[in-house]
């Protein structure tokens, strides 16, 4: 039996994807910040690039969905067969849909006092997705991605407790001025050129890597579930009403039986 290639390119993509992820990824600090949407060098028309994520499965922070690369995703099989099967209670319905994987879009940026860390990716949800949008569709404000005649934008990130909800608030205003990103010549051609992908910057899962999160998410471990509880956890669980233990394993069962017809 030979060397199984593709498994081994999957694991090295994970091994780079998370040693490059950290430098290349760049989110808004507390309070204002000046960036510039710049080219993508591997799609030049179009700099928005739209990636699906499972969020908190399994215990990971996210996984990259193939919805992303048009293939097949085990997850969104599963919510579809659930959907298609009609008579949902609220609770089946929520849990359905929460395995469908979540756009995040991301966007070749330089950021003001950083130039010389180059281009790096911001990703951002469907409301700045559609204010960046509007604004390249405005023909007063021309094309800001323009490296020699584009606009900076200026990025305001607020707190949760400045903003008094769970999750904080950005905002993006772009300022009238257009201009050059930098004057220096080395650096433009760095920036418009040594980019990386930014879809290669996050672990690329096989079908069959997903179908085995996925089979361990609609059927948990309970013996290392209960091992791993805190005290303060066991307390909990063991004040949870009977019709609640109920709910969450009716939905369980109904996962299950719909994931073993597809199997």
């Amino acid at each position: 039996m030979g060397i199984n290639v593709e498994q081994l390119k999957s694991k090295l993509s994970v091994l780079k994807s998370k040693n490059s992820s950290k430098k290349n990824i760049w989110r808004p600090k507390k309070g204002s910040s000046k960036i510039r949407i710049v080219p993508y060098t591997y799609d030049k028309g179009n700099p928005f690039r739209e990636l699906y994520f499972h969020y908190g499965i399994n215990g990971k922070p996210s996984m990259l969905s193939p919805k992303t690369y048009n293939e097949a995703d085990p997850f969104i099989e599963l919510s579809e067969a659930m959907l298609s099967e009609g008579n949902l209670d609220k609770e089946e319905y929520k849990t359905a849909k929460g395995l469908e994987p979540k756009l995040r879009t991301f966007v070749p940026v330089v950021v003001e006092g950083e130039e010389d860390q180059g281009v790096r990716f911001w990703g951002f949800g469907i409301k700045i997705y559609q204010k960046l949008l509007e604004i390249v569709s405005d023909a007063d404000f021309g094309d800001i991605t323009d490296p020699y005649e584009g606009n900076w934008v200026k990025v305001t990130s607020r707190t949760p407790e400045e903003c008094g909800n769970k999750y904080g608030e950005t905002t993006i205003d772009v300022l009238p001025k257009p201009s050059a990103v930098t004057s220096d010549t080395e650096l433009m051609r760095k920036i418009l050129e040594e980019q990386s992908k930014v879809e290669d910057l996050y672990p690329r899962y096989t079908y069959d890597e997903l179908k085995f999160q996925l089979d361990k998410h609609v059927n948990p471990d309970p013996e290392k579930s209960n091992t791993e509880e805190t005290t303060e956890t066991q307390q909990h669980s063991e004040n949870q009403t009977t019709e609640q233990n109920l709910d969450k394993q009716a939905v369980l069962n109904k996962f299950e039986n719909v994931l073993n017809n597809s199997k």
